[in-house]
């Protein structure tokens, strides 16, 4: 996992860098900006901040499975 990043189960906790605009960490983590300031209801009053811990919540993951023979096989994108 890149640096900046903390996994759990809902999402990364995600340390912004120096630079960095809230649009930027968006795009780059395949959120929209309202997804993140529901998500952060606090950046809606004030600037973003280097250093500052933000969350963005983890897309659920994509799986699949297969029957072939009497054997499943899954998939996990």
């Amino acid at each position: 996992m890149p640096a900046g990043y903390v996994k759990d189960e809902a999402g990364v906790s995600y340390v912004v860098s120096v630079g960095e605009t809230l649009g930027q960490i968006a795009n780059r983590l395949g959120q929209s900006l309202a997804e993140l300031y529901a998500d952060n209801p606090a950046l809606r009053t004030r600037p973003l901040m280097a250093g500052e811990t933000i969350f963005v919540r983890t897309p659920p993951t994509k799986r699949a499975s297969l029957e072939v023979n009497g054997y499943a096989y899954t998939f996990i994108e």
